[in-house]
């Protein structure tokens, strides 16, 4: 069950590194539960950042904060963060980027040295469900061991949580989804390219495509716009080959596994970059 940071005495302070197309309404939903969020006046995203500001977050003036959030493209913008903006003794910080399992013993580290704590809690739904507290969370620990003000902000921000542990089991299982994810969407190319041979009509096919064994949440919310080659941006694709990256170094690395399908899909993502698509849609791989 959410609960709000009110109702728990007082508001935890937040800093927040990533105010783009999806932490911005993370913020907006942590601003509304009543925690204090505070922005960096530079780095990234900072017309969203001003915007957030209007709307009651504050500029940070370097002090008082309890926790560090990100959420930020890569695992190396999170390494510079920690650099640029070392948290203080006693700080959280809290991951929500997809990240690179590889990456968490070094950030650990890095925070551990400052006298800080670090979580990784990548997520996974919409921009909508990330401003309504309705996005899936996987956590890097086991929940008996976080702080009451951790779990206050997983809760306003997730209504699925999914805890893995261990730290880095939370991007590793976010990398995990990635990848059935991107893989999911390219089958679908794959089927609707073969559908659009054999002449079927696109509107029955998709509504029969929902009832059937090819049924899945990427079909649902994907499959008509694949159809329509309609790539409109909501995942960029630049993040996706990131992600399908990190999988493909670390199955390439891992002696007795072989990354067959990933690594075609790979090729594919790199080439949609090549033809400068990496702010389209990630979907937009499949005109290839």
């Amino acid at each position: 069950m959410t609960y709000f940071a009110i109702e728990g005495g007082a508001m935890s302070h937040i800093l927040w590194f990533g105010a783009g197309s999806f932490g911005s309404p993370m913020v907006s939903r942590l601003m509304e539960a009543g925690f204090v969020v505070h922005l960096p006046s530079t780095g990234h995203a900072m017309e969203s950042s001003t915007a957030l500001v209007a709307a009651g977050a504050r500029w940070w003036r370097g002090t008082g904060v309890d926790v560090h959030g990100f959420c930020l493209p890569r695992s190396s913008d999170a390494v510079q963060v920690m650099h640029d903006f070392p948290p203080s003794p006693g700080v959280e910080v809290l991951d929500f980027s997809t990240g690179d399992p590889r990456q968490v013993t070094f950030l650990m580290s890095a925070a551990k040295a400052r006298g800080a704590t670090y979580t990784d809690c990548p997520v996974s739904g919409s921009p909508d469900q990330g401003r309504n507290g309705k996005l899936t969370m996987w956590i890097g620990g086991v929940r008996s061991s976080a702080s009451d003000s951790a779990k206050q902000i997983i809760d306003t921000l997730s209504c699925k949580q999914f805890w893995m542990g261990r730290a880095g089991a939370g991007f590793s299982a976010k990398l995990v989804n990635q990848v059935i994810h991107i893989l999911n969407v390219a089958a679908i190319g794959e089927g609707l390219k073969l559908a659009q041979a054999l002449d079927l009509p696109s509107d029955r096919l998709m509504e029969s495509l929902r009832h059937a064994s090819s049924a899945s949440a990427m079909l649902q919310r994907f499959g008509d716009a694949i159809a329509s080659h309609n790539h409109t941006a909501q995942f960029r694709l630049e993040l996706a080959a990131k992600d399908i990256e990190y999988a493909f170094d670390i199955l390439k690395s891992t002696p007795g596994l072989k990354a067959s399908y990933l690594g075609l899909l790979r090729d594919d993502l790199g080439s949609a970059l090549d033809r400068g698509e990496g702010d389209a849609n990630f979907t937009t791989f499949l005109e290839n």
